[in-house]
């Protein structure tokens, strides 16, 4: 079983790998990777981040935080599973821990953001078993074809 617990500035570097190797040649990957790196130069309510630990070993992450401007929503931008640990529940683990902890700090609603393309069809099933449904959609966001679905759970 894997432990979760706050991101620490010793995680850096296994955050790091875990997030390049997950992500791969994905056209958002840089992107997330530097969400992480806003995370572990300071950890604020906008970019927080929780880790699973497997035998000492860094296997999960989650980056969330509350949104700017919005009072009571938060949002997850990422989550990352090592291939190893993938099948267990470890992602829905560290989605329970990321909402539980905002909604212990006011929050009434977690979103994710999560383009239509094809390779991330798991990860909207992932959301979708976590409690978090369809609110919104922007057609044609990332490209002609590829809308943004917005997901909604309650707190």
């Amino acid at each position: 079983p894997a432990t979760l617990r706050p991101l620490a500035a010793r995680d850096s570097s296994a955050a790091r790998a875990l997030i390049t190797s997950t992500l791969g040649d994905a056209p958002y990957a840089e992107a997330l990777l530097a969400v992480l790196e806003s995370t572990l130069a300071r950890a604020t309510d906008e970019y927080q981040a929780i880790v699973a630990c497997d035998a000492s070993a860094l296997v999960g992450l989650i980056v969330f935080g509350e949104t700017a401007g919005a009072r009571g929503a938060g949002r997850i931008h990422l989550i990352a599973v090592d291939a190893i640990a993938r099948r267990r529940g470890l992602a829905t683990q560290l989605i329970d821990a990321a909402c539980a902890r905002l909604g212990e700090q006011g929050g009434r609603l977690a979103m994710i953001e999560i383009p239509t393309e094809r390779r991330l069809a798991g990860v909207r099933r992932l959301a979708e078993r976590a409690g978090f449904h369809e609110a919104g959609r922007i057609d044609d966001y990332a490209r002609d074809g590829v809308a943004l679905v917005l997901l909604r759970r309650e707190l």
